[in-house]
């Protein structure tokens, strides 16, 4: 803004900086959308980390036995299912990795808790927030 005031008389001048300020700041606002997304990324691969044992052995044959036995079976709700049966999955599966850390040392090292994904207390906030109320 100053330099506009300064160079009122060059237009060439003016558009020069202004184009330059914009590119500041929109390279500064890329730096700190990609670092944000990253950091997105790296929390729900956290979260994923916790069930992805369990995928196949409980999260999809339990999906398939709630929209089986569903009396009102709709299309549109077909991933209502899946998606609460992981939540409460995601849930238990947290609760369960708090509890015994060298146990999953030993058994499971690809865990988050045992690679350093995550803490234990930042996975025992994650299970109390994600108790029902």
């Amino acid at each position: 803004m100053t330099f506009a005031i300064l160079a009122d008389s060059s237009r060439f001048f003016q558009a020069h900086i202004h184009s330059r300020y914009n590119l500041g700041i929109q390279c500064s606002l890329k730096f700190n959308l990609t670092v944000h997304v990253d950091n997105i990324v790296h929390h729900l691969k956290t979260v994923f980390h916790f069930t992805k044992n369990d995928i196949r052995t409980t999260l999809i044959p339990v999906t398939i036995f709630a929209l089986s036995a569903a009396p009102g079976y709709n299309p549109t709700h077909a991933w209502n299912a899946p998606l609460w049966i992981w939540f409460h999955l995601l849930q238990f599966n947290v609760a369960n990795q708090i509890q015994d850390l060298e146990e999953d040392r030993k058994n499971k090292p690809s865990r988050p808790i045992p690679v350093g994904r995550i803490s234990v207390d930042s996975a025992a906030d994650m299970r109390w927030v994600m108790v029902p109320r």
